[in-house]
């Protein structure tokens, strides 16, 4: 290991918490944030070419962090809204756009974390 940087892309603009998440099968970095009017964003990006985002999508207005999860064996991505009651599940696609709304399930339950269980 050398104390040098491989790579770097700019973040979400927003000052809220961003996530980073690896999205082997595809060979992309999904990325969640804000953005300066505090709308929540996700992001896909190619490691090889981290200039721009291949993919730029802006969610909503709510307030809470997304949590996400990436099933590697289905191409599916999962956001939930930390303290809010959004779901959605995204498919991850080769062509553009390449992260397409499946389907977006509402509560009036807030959410304090999303949990997956192992297929069998």
């Amino acid at each position: 290991r050398g104390n040098k940087v491989v790579a770097e892309a700019p973040g979400h603009t927003g000052a809220k918490a961003q996530k980073v998440f690896w999205a082997k099968s595809r060979d992309l970095i999904l990325s969640t944030g804000f953005g300066k009017q505090l709308d929540r964003q996700v992001r896909l990006w190619d490691p090889r070419n981290l200039t721009e985002p291949v993919f730029d999508h802006e969610l909503d207005n709510q307030s809470g962090v997304l949590m996400a999860h990436i099933d590697e064996d289905t191409g599916l991505v999962y956001l939930g809204g930390k303290g809010d009651g959004n779901t959605r599940a995204f498919a991850l696609a080769d062509g553009q756009p390449a992260l397409n709304l499946l389907t977006e399930h509402s509560t009036m339950d807030p959410m304090k974390g999303m949990c997956f269980l192992p297929k069998l």
